[in-house]
């Protein structure tokens, strides 16, 4: 991606971007969310799938030691947040948490859109996260180890489309793509020649 000044730059910097694939989808997945206001939540958060509602005060208690951080980290499969909270969970959970990819996925809670607990929590699962950055690149999680080449193939291509339509300048803002695992070296798959090189 291409430098782009800060007036340029989303005033909200964390997006949402739907997936053809959801990235979870096993029914029986473990789920914990952490909300700025618990009270009236709880229940309607329980009927939505999560597994476990804890407010951010509560959280904090729970996480005074690195052995209870730890101990939350494995207790479930897949953490969601408030996204009115996001900016404080990293001093709260603690590094460890974000090392091992288990941060939370932010879930919308504030804005009142007529959708019910379940369906934004469905969403949630179902997409991933864009964060536009000060830097010149940005990483869209797009699929998991477990899923086929082509499901990782629709996301993809959805993911492309859908960060590229929050950058400033659209296409004309991508100087290049690539495709990675945690463990593998970025695989180019788009790579566009500077202005000067071009005939």
């Amino acid at each position: 991606m291409k430098r782009t000044r800060a007036s340029e730059r989303s005033s909200r910097p964390l997006e949402r971007l739907s997936h053809s694939r959801p990235l979870f989808f096993s029914p029986s997945l473990s789920l914990s969310l952490s909300q700025a206001v618990p009270e009236g939540m709880v229940a309607a958060a329980r009927a939505g799938g999560v597994t476990e509602a804890v407010g951010v005060g509560a959280l904090k208690k729970r996480c005074e030691s690195h052995e209870s951080k730890r101990l939350l980290k494995d207790s479930h499969d897949v953490f969601l947040a408030d996204d009115r909270i996001l900016p404080l969970l990293p001093r709260i959970l603690g590094s460890k948490f974000f090392s091992s990819k288990k941060q939370p996925i932010p879930v919308c809670l504030s804005r009142g859109d007529g959708s019910s607990v379940r369906e934004r929590v469905r969403k949630a699962l179902s997409g991933t996260v864009f964060l536009a950055t000060k830097g010149t690149s940005v990483t869209v999680k797009i699929g998991r180890g477990s899923m086929t080449a082509g499901q990782l193939a629709d996301n993809a291509t959805a993911a492309f489309a859908g960060a590229v339509a929050l950058l400033p300048g659209g296409s004309r803002s991508v100087a290049s793509a690539h495709l990675k695992t945690a463990e593998s070296l970025a695989l180019p798959v788009l790579q566009r020649l500077p202005e000067k090189c071009r005939i």
